[in-house]
């Protein structure tokens, strides 16, 4: 039988447990205590109200004054960071057609970092990419021309750009080529050109996120770590393609991977010491302990392994948001080009390489194949310092669930 002292500290857990699991989006019973329709209209909800606050920051610059700020910044000849915001017309199907806003919130993002964090000020340059072939048809990007640079792929410019780009191998300009295979051919053409706007900036690195996509918090900071000391001799010498700063959660989860399942000795062990030490508090005066303390490690790491499965192994490397040293750096997955840095030594060799190899698959696969081809490392960190607001894709694909999007702040 369960004695008094543990049965108490049992009930007290699994209530605690069940608690965290209602709020906790990938625990294990969080899709038992809300329906698919419920977490979308949350979604939906806090992208409402990101928008609102996006469009009050921008309501409180000055035109004049964000333009004359970038331009200020342009003046540098030594940028650490180009960052470009790739973005297309994203119109709902209904009878306004409005936006789902998701550039107003990566754009206001962004432009507050370089405006007051120390790690982009001075240093720093950012710009909208419009690839839409009707760049004037996205009136998101065109009212934020007014607050930062910009450059379309079939129009005009405000990044210094006084020639057409042209396609790696080619004589041919990218605002020429309006037919493309398929759309992801075009969104392949669409990534090379704004990372070629990018690079003509000279910088060191550069940063390209999809519109859909807002930094989290931690973002300065742990960058800056990488940079000035994780990654710095690696970018020094050119020796990687890429760090990537998202990949969906729902794939970060528990799995049989040598890296997962340390996590998830690692937590139980600290599980089981918690635990154990609990039991030692509440039978302090009894001295209770000592004789049944193998069996107390027993049930401690039983219960603890139970619970990271319970809780998620999303929500438990939450706890590395601690410390800019904690967060993973590990080999990239293939997925997903949300929020990716590169080394601008690989620009023309991987621009090159997407270009020829387009029309054959989706462009985040491709970049991996050329981290694979040339041998170079590549990385991704965790837990993801990007959300991906993007519930509604601007490729066809089947609705994504909205547990992904659950979010409020940024």
């Amino acid at each position: 039988m369960i004695k008094g002292g543990r049965l108490i500290l049992f009930s007290a857990y699994i209530f605690l447990l069940l608690i965290l699991s209602y709020n906790l989006p990938f625990s294990a019973f969080f899709k038992l205590f809300h329906s698919y329709d419920e977490l979308f209209h949350s979604v939906e909800n806090l992208n409402r109200l990101r928008i609102k606050r996006a469009e009050e920051y921008f309501s409180h610059q000055n035109p004049a004054t964000s333009t004359k700020f970038y331009q200020q910044q342009s003046q540098n000849s030594d940028f650490l960071i180009a960052i470009g915001i790739i973005t297309i017309d994203r119109a709902r199907e209904s009878k306004k057609h409005d936006s789902y806003g998701y550039l107003y919130q990566s754009a206001s993002a962004i432009d507050k970092l370089l405006k007051n964090n120390t790690v982009f000020m001075n240093n720093s340059f950012a710009f909208i990419c419009n690839v839409d072939l009707y760049p004037n048809k996205h009136k998101d990007a065109q009212h934020l021309a007014h607050y930062m640079p910009y450059a379309e792929r079939y129009g005009k410019n405000s990044v210094g750009l006084n020639h057409d780009l042209k396609v790696p191998n080619s004589g041919i300009s990218y605002k020429s080529i309006t037919n493309h295979n398929s759309v992801y051919m075009k969104e392949t053409y669409d990534y090379v050109f704004c990372m070629n706007v990018a690079a003509n900036l000279k910088p060191k690195f550069i940063l390209l996120i999809e519109d859909d996509s807002v930094p989290h918090k931690d973002f300065p900071r742990v960058l800056n770590h990488l940079l000035n000391f994780q990654f710095q001799n690696n970018m020094d010498h050119s020796s990687m393609s890429f760090i990537k700063f998202y990949y969906p959660s729902k794939w970060q989860g528990f799995s049989f991977r040598v890296a997962e399942i340390f996590d998830l000795l690692s937590f139980s062990v600290i599980g089981t010491a918690l635990y154990c030490f609990m039991l030692y508090l509440y039978h302090l005066k009894s001295h209770q302990l000592g004789d049944t303390i193998h069996r107390n490690i027993l049930y401690g790491f039983l219960i603890s392994i139970i619970s990271c499965h319970i809780i998620g192994r999303q929500n438990l490397n939450e706890l590395r948001r601690m410390l800019p040293q904690l967060y993973r750096i590990q080999s990239s997955e293939m997925c997903c080009t949300q929020a990716m840095l590169y080394p601008i030594n690989v620009i023309e060799s991987l621009s090159a390489f997407l270009i020829s190899n387009s029309p054959t698959a989706h462009i985040d696969l491709l970049i991996w194949d050329f981290a694979d081809v040339q041998e170079l490392p590549s990385y991704q960190i965790e837990p993801n310092l990007f959300f991906h607001t993007g519930i509604h894709s601007s490729l066809p694909s089947k609705q994504k669930h909205p547990e992904e999007f659950i979010f409020s702040s940024y």
